[in-house]
């Protein structure tokens, strides 16, 4: 029978973890699916402005001509460090869970090795949900900053396509098709060559493009896509509203609050009265992680470590170091419609 000590190997924690059923990060499977390590914590991020060239025509004695490249602007900054932390007493091990009976038989083992399994899960969770955020913040704003209470950071990424509608065109109103500015916002997007992945809507948005008789027509409701299948039945605060017949595209509608800091205060992932999109292909760059443990660096994603502060503590912590890398800049748009 193993030990209690035996629940606490870095393989079992990193094993516990890696089965945690995660659906907090819709956004970031939308628009930065891909995760890569570095292996410095100093991240060079190189924002590219998209706009297609096309090859000139040139004389019977040359071979080519040299094309610049698309115009890239390089920042350097020191990731962010996001953390977790809970510990574990000896009430744990003896705390039967809700619902269970008196009788009957009780392994406090067992027990903690549910626990450690519930505060990995909520960690990861908490983790993701921070991830989510930034990249709303990066979506509607072009900037990820923290929150109140919370260690100071801050990248700016200089957006261009951040836009309000004039009071004439909002959604909602009388007369007001929202396929009009929809068009122009998701033309304006692909003028020059990068290809709008999928559409997100706030809740206020939604409701009036819904509502819109002008609407209906131009969705189409058969459900191809993978993606959209597993959205459906598996993301909080996700509803699918269609297919763009017009561009091909997918659009949601995504609610979806977190707290703050202080556990009280909700943030919104993204605004009731927003239109988002962007390219399917950002990045998510993920810096080393200092911990003093066997081994001082570790370049992995998250990682999670147990200490014992003292004979009757254990402290659970995992860790991470994530930064935004977006694709073409020109590509992703924020557009308060209502």
């Amino acid at each position: 029978m193993p030990g209690i000590n035996d629940i606490y190997t870095a393989k079992t924690v990193r094993k516990i973890r890696e089965k945690a059923e995660v659906k907090r990060n819709f956004l970031i499977n939308l628009f930065f699916p891909r995760r890569t390590t570095v292996m410095t914590e100093e991240i060079i991020l190189e924002c590219t402005k998209s706009g297609e060239q096309t090859a000139p025509f040139i004389t019977p004695l040359e071979s080519g001509r040299v094309i610049k490249n698309k115009k890239v602007r390089t920042n350097v900054i020191t990731a962010p460090n996001i953390g977790v932390a809970d510990v574990l007493t000896p009430k744990d091990f003896f705390t039967r869970e809700a619902g269970m009976q008196l009788s009957g038989d009780f392994d406090p083992v067992i027990r903690a090795s549910k626990r450690v399994g519930e505060i990995l899960r909520k960690q990861e969770n908490y983790i993701v949900n921070k991830e989510e955020l930034m990249v709303g913040q990066f979506l509607t704003t072009g900037k990820v900053t923290s929150l109140t209470g919370e260690d100071g950071y801050e990248v700016d990424y200089e957006l261009d396509n951040i836009s309000t509608l004039s009071s004439g065109e909002q959604w909602g109103k009388p007369g007001v098709n929202p396929l009009t500015s929809l068009d122009e916002i998701i033309s304006n997007a692909e003028a020059s060559g990068v290809l709008v992945g999928s559409i997100v809507m706030g809740a206020d948005a939604a409701k009036n493009f819904m509502n819109s008789e002008h609407t209906k027509e131009i969705l189409s409701k058969d459900l191809q896509s993978e993606f959209v299948k597993e959205v459906v039945r598996e993301y909080p605060g996700v509803v699918w509203l269609g297919t763009y017949k017009t561009y091909g595209v997918e659009i949601f509608r995504y609610k979806r609050k977190v707290l703050g800091p202080d556990k009280k205060t909700p943030v919104e992932i993204i605004p009731s009265n927003i239109v988002i999109g962007g390219p399917k292909d950002g990045e998510i760059l993920y810096a080393p992680i200092v911990n003093m443990g066997k081994s001082d660096i570790h370049v992995t994603v998250r990682y999670s470590s147990v200490e014992v502060p003292t004979p009757k503590v254990k402290k659970i912590t995992t860790e991470s170091r994530p930064v935004l890398q977006p694709s073409d800049l020109d590509g992703y748009f924020s557009v308060i419609v209502c």
